[in-house]
């Protein structure tokens, strides 16, 4: 005759199969309130570094991972040090960035589609991957009236040559024209020595702010410029005026900086 199991058996294993049950939403609740929120910053590739109508700029992406909470983030923000003499500078975001491609046979095409940035929700299950632009935009203030006075200039010159024309229409070769507007300096002496993106080491810091909790959070590295890094990026000024008076093409060069000296994760 078969006997039935004690009766604290049947009671441990019903036991442990709450435990099982009830393990990860304790294990959960625990952290939402003994454990405070943190977030890891892990970027891909390198440090892209600019200068544009837009001012100084750095394009960063990678993926943004939560810990023990999701978490609104809010804003995100960059501060860039020189440090062979201090110079710093807050870097907003401005715009975050998509990149399509389309492959067919031999021919490949990509396209960069870039919105407003926005807050967004990182959950502690779910990484956000950005890809986003930050600017200098107060060196951009400083710069935008030069900048306009020189269209406003180059408008003027254009419209003089439409109403000198017998039949009205724009000048036929506006880069010839161009060439020689181009040749007043004062304006590019304004563009060029905004410019400070000299060779050299710097530190980058990312602070990410989030809502509920409030919090803001960061990581820090640093990066180097050479100097061909740094001429070629200054070669935008020329870049700058072309596009400031609306000629096209107009193409920008970067700078792409390796991630040095990786901190740990700051919790807040």
């Amino acid at each position: 005759m078969q006997q039935s199991p004690p009766d604290w058996v049947s009671w441990g294993t019903l036991g442990v199969a709450v435990v099982a049950l009830f393990q990860k939403p304790l294990s959960m609740l625990f952290d939402s309130i003994f454990r405070p929120a943190s977030i890891d910053i892990r970027p891909s590739a390198s440090i892209e570094v600019g200068y544009s109508t837009l001012g100084p700029t750095i394009g960063l992406w990678g993926t943004l991972f939560g810990f023990h909470h999701d978490m609104h983030v809010v804003n995100m923000k960059l501060r860039v040090v020189r440090t062979k003499d201090g110079l710093t500078h807050d870097f907003p975001w401005i715009f975050a960035r998509s990149t399509s491609a389309t492959l067919s046979g031999s021919d490949s095409t990509s396209q960069i589609v870039s919105r407003l940035p926005c807050g967004f929700m990182l959950r502690a299950t779910d990484p956000y991957a950005y890809d986003t632009l930050f600017h200098d935009a107060d060196t951009l203030a400083a710069l935008r009236p030069h900048l306009q006075k020189y269209r406003d200039a180059w408008v003027r010159l254009v419209l003089g040559h439409v109403t000198q024309a017998k039949d009205g229409t724009p000048p036929s070769n506006p880069e010839a024209l161009y060439a020689e507007f181009s040749k007043d300096i004062e304006v590019w002496t304004k563009v060029n020595d905004a410019y400070y993106w000299q060779p050299g080491a710097y530190s980058l810091k990312v602070e990410v702010e989030t809502l509920k909790p409030q919090k803001t959070l960061s990581r820090t590295w640093s990066f180097e410029l050479t100097d061909s890094d740094s001429s070629t990026v200054r070669s935008n000024c020329a870049a700058i005026l072309r596009e400031t008076c609306g000629l096209k093409p107009t193409y920008y060069a970067f700078a792409y900086a390796v991630y040095k000296e990786q901190a740990l994760r700051i919790g807040g």
